[in-house]
């Protein structure tokens, strides 16, 4: 096993620390997400998004990145096509660019 997989995975090595994090997960609160969406368009600020195409924690991850930046139009948004939902592990150092080029812009 890849040392990096391992440290995502050593928090939920026990079966009570699994059943934790589903049931933290099942209490979240899709009024807390419309309300969000509800004001987004109202945020002005510069945006930088990125993610990964081949998310599968977030499979809708790139229709919900569209309608994201038709409410942010100011936002820049990139997507790797290869990566997953951990794409800082995956493609670090592009991560790290796109990041240090949008702070430096601003």
């Amino acid at each position: 096993m890849h040392p990096i997989i391992k440290n995502y995975q050593t928090p939920f090595v026990e079966k009570i620390a699994r059943k934790v994090l589903l049931k933290s997960i099942q209490r979240l609160s899709m009024k807390g997400y419309h309300e969000i969406a509800d004001k987004l368009p109202l945020f002005d600020k510069p945006v930088q998004i990125i993610y990964g195409e081949k998310d599968k924690i977030l499979p809708e991850v790139k229709d919900t990145m569209t309608k994201v930046k038709k409410d942010l139009p100011q936002a820049n948004v990139v997507s790797f096509p290869n990566c997953g939902h951990f794409l800082q592990e995956e493609a670090a150092l592009e991560i790290s660019q796109i990041l240090s080029a949008f702070v430096n812009s601003k």
